[in-house]
């Protein structure tokens, strides 16, 4: 059994998305989320050591398994982002 399967929709989900720290990501990340019709704050967190790679937070409630895929695919295809959680 897939342990998604156990997932009892709709369910808030805190994503934690680290990615390059760029102008646009902000941005591109929020875009994403719009597609779908999800408003959410999507707030910038923390900045690494080096100052390469940057956190942004976001929690949303999920409705489907479907968007929930989405959502991580469509995240973790925008340039520069290292880490969707």
């Amino acid at each position: 059994m897939d342990a998604s399967e156990n997932i009892k929709f709709p369910v808030l989900c805190h994503y934690k998305i680290i990615a390059k720290d760029r102008p646009a990501m902000l941005e591109e990340i929020e875009s994403v989320f719009s597609q779908v019709n999800i408003v959410t704050n999507v707030e910038r967190g923390n900045l690494s050591e080096g100052g390469h790679y940057v956190t942004f937070n976001a929690s949303v409630t999920i409705h489907s398994l479907e968007l929930m895929r989405y959502l991580d695919k469509a995240l973790r295809a925008i340039d520069g982002v290292k880490i969707v959680l």
